[in-house]
């Protein structure tokens, strides 16, 4: 039986990329580019003010006086070009026009009616201007495959033009929770009954990281029941959760029910503490992940293994959990054999102190 890394690689080497649509910026929001993007316009478009003041020819720094002769606010056009001796009224962001080739800001010059007189003459030819396609040029990659889109990349690729995105499909999940004794949240409680928290857990698990939750379908430890629901949702769903039920073994009835529609078997437990009792298998293009009841189960197997399976179809390169190493204050013996995965906080000098065991 695998362990805990070998069982994650033979699971996402199993999986596939969902297919690719696409979509326009406002809707890409947490989607997965599907192909390198390039830009189809230059940034800026022209050359732009980068902050207040008068925009001069350079060579009129050596004058004392210059007049100015008209103004451009951001997204104006009405001007030919800057004659000598001349200045142009600017903000950042403007235009700046033909024969313009510094912006003097207005902190360096002095104001007189119609006239300015620069209290200062340091400046460097296009200083405080941002050159026509300076930033980006036409045909360059600006977005690779594999990124992640949000709201800042999105402006970005807006700001050059680019109105929609080729991605990744987001995964459809539907949940079967299994079990006699569970009861919803809202309602009394009944002898010998639990809330189910698992539903709860996973589906704001899954928003958490931009998932969602399309079906949730409620069964008793019943292999007849549990086929039905299988049957219902195989066709509609890309991954199939299902809590509680599983054993280690083939002989359970959720390992049973699984098998009367499964196409390909990838794995069936784990020589992990906790939550070593997992099914992975495909329904035709239909993942489904089989879990213990446990809510430390359920926990630990969404962040090893359901968490990079949603990526993994999502189009996230790397969709296992970044490993950081540190020392254990307190040295844990591991009585079972098992990889074994304990609950911990992270101090400071990359030691953790271990909060349970096994």
């Amino acid at each position: 039986m695998a362990g805990l890394k070998e069982a994650q690689n033979i699971i996402i080497n199993n999986i596939n990329t969902l297919g690719v649509i696409n979509l326009p910026l406002q809707k890409a929001l947490n989607y997965i580019t599907a192909q390198n993007i390039y830009a189809p316009n230059k940034f800026p478009p022209f050359n732009r003010a980068e902050k207040d003041g008068f925009v001069i020819r350079y060579q009129d720094l050596k004058k004392d006086k210059l007049t100015v002769i008209d103004s451009l606010k951001p997204g104006e056009w009405h001007f030919t070009k800057v004659p000598e001796g001349a200045a142009v009224r600017v903000y950042e962001g403007s235009i700046i026009p033909p024969g313009g080739e510094i912006v003097i800001p207005e902190k360096d010059v002095e104001i007189q009616g119609n006239k300015i007189v620069l209290k200062d003459k340091n400046f460097k030819r296009f200083e405080n201007i941002i050159l026509e396609g300076s930033i980006i040029k036409v045909g360059e990659l600006i977005i690779e495959k594999h990124t992640l889109l949000t709201p800042e990349t999105l402006a970005f690729l807006a700001s050059v033009g680019v109105d929609d995105v080729s991605v990744f499909k987001k995964p459809k999940a539907t949940l079967i929770i299994t079990g006699d004794e569970l009861q919803n949240i809202g309602t009394e409680l009944g002898v010998a009954k639990i809330f189910d928290s698992n539903s709860v857990f996973l589906q704001t698990a899954m928003e958490k990281y931009f998932f969602e939750v399309s079906r949730i379908i409620y069964t008793r430890d019943d292999r007849n029941e549990l086929i039905k629901a299988i049957d219902k949702v195989k066709n509609q769903a890309d991954i199939i959760i299902i809590t509680g039920g599983i054993t280690k073994t083939k002989e359970d009835f959720v390992y049973k029910a699984v098998n009367t529609f499964a196409t390909q078997e990838i794995l069936v437990g784990v020589e992990q503490v906790p939550g070593g009792e997992i099914m992975v298998a495909k329904i035709n293009d239909t993942v489904v992940f089989a879990t213990g009841g446990k809510p430390l189960d359920v926990f630990v197997n969404f962040y090893e293994y359901i968490l990079p399976i949603l990526q993994k179809m999502k189009g996230v390169k790397n969709c296992l959990l970044p490993a950081k190493y540190a020392f254990i204050k307190t040295p844990v013996l591991n009585k079972t054999g098992k990889d074994l995965l304990l609950k911990g906080i992270l101090e400071s000098d990359n030691f953790v102190k271990i909060v349970d065991s096994y």
